[in-house]
């Protein structure tokens, strides 16, 4: 099945933006980078959005022919910021620099996948952005869902060929 509006989602380090930036290159696609600030308009005939705000998402979820959601455990995400942090702070390009942030960040990261569900009160509620939450919204868009929860499963569905969904 060929698709035109893809979104990817997930929490910290799970691969939303590596796995959305493939995407884009493969199809061509234009690339929205929401957790950047970039506003994307659903209505356009074609995009890969990726980010992890819950923030009034529907309309992009709803107009997505597939959601990718990048469920991976936490402890494959920890790793992933930590050596994102690691390694841009090496290329000294890391936007966040000190070890501490990291520390604070990768911390704060727990309740993503701890908290219950709750409805964000703006776009800053940083605590409303749960798994519980993602879950919940994704549950009546589940036909056109694509849930990958491993690594392995990430690969295994991009070798699949992208156009594959399930």
């Amino acid at each position: 099945m060929q698709f035109q509006r893809v979104h990817v989602i997930g929490g910290g380090g799970s691969g939303k933006t590596t796995l959305a930036r493939r995407l884009a290159s493969d199809t061509g696609l234009p690339l929205y980078e929401l957790d950047t600030g970039v506003v994307l308009d659903p209505q356009e005939p074609s995009w890969i959005a990726e980010g992890v705000f819950l923030w009034e998402i529907e309309p992009v979820l709803d107009r997505a022919d597939v959601i990718v959601w990048m469920d991976l455990p936490r402890r494959a995400a920890f790793r992933r910021m930590v050596t994102r942090h690691i390694k841009l702070t090496f290329l000294r390009r890391n936007p966040h620099p000190g070890f501490r942030k990291m520390l604070r960040f990768v911390w704060g990261q727990r309740e993503y996948y701890t908290a219950p569900a709750r409805e964000p009160t703006g776009p800053t509620d940083w605590d409303a952005l749960t798994r519980a939450l993602t879950a919940e919204l994704l549950g009546p868009r589940r036909a056109k869902v694509v849930h990958l929860r491993t690594p392995r499963a990430v690969r295994r569905w991009l070798t699949s060929g992208i156009h594959a969904i399930r």
